[in-house]
């Protein structure tokens, strides 16, 4: 089953850094990987990058207020499910919000187990960012053998 991994927490809590940060990890730590840029974000990041054959899609914009940003994010969210992505990380701001039902069930209908963590203060990101980058090498290689 494909994992996605949701970063959930208010307004200015560090869940765009964070996700920045697990970027970041991902990078220095597998040598042999291809990322592509999915969409063009001031501060955001959307990317897919491929280890091997493991496709992870990072979309580090989070709740939307506007309809034109929300249908930026399943635009994003529809790219990485045509390139047959195992892994999507992202993030929302709380579990009651019409984003956060919404990825839910996109991401339950398309068989993602969904594994969340919460984030609770801006101090925290290198801390959360680590927990993040365990889950998705832990299931890495848990699938290794899948690839």
């Amino acid at each position: 089953m494909n994992l996605a991994i949701i970063l959930k927490g208010t307004k200015g809590t560090g869940k765009t850094t964070t996700i920045k940060i697990v970027y970041d990890l991902i990078k220095s730590t597998y040598k042999n990987i291809s990322i592509t840029k999915i969409d063009r974000y001031i501060i955001d990041i959307a990317y897919i990058i491929t280890i091997d054959k493991l496709k992870i899609g990072i979309l580090s914009q989070g709740d939307i207020d506007d309809t034109r940003a929300r249908k930026r994010v399943h635009r994003t969210l529809k790219k990485f499910f045509e390139n047959n992505c195992d892994v999507i990380l992202c993030v929302s701001r709380t579990d009651r919000s019409k984003h956060t039902q919404d990825l839910l069930n996109i991401l339950t209908i398309n068989n993602f187990e969904i594994c969340s963590f919460d984030k609770v203060s801006d101090y925290d990101d290198e801390k959360k960012a680590k927990e993040i980058f365990d889950k998705l090498t832990e299931y890495i290689s848990r699938f290794k053998g899948k690839f």
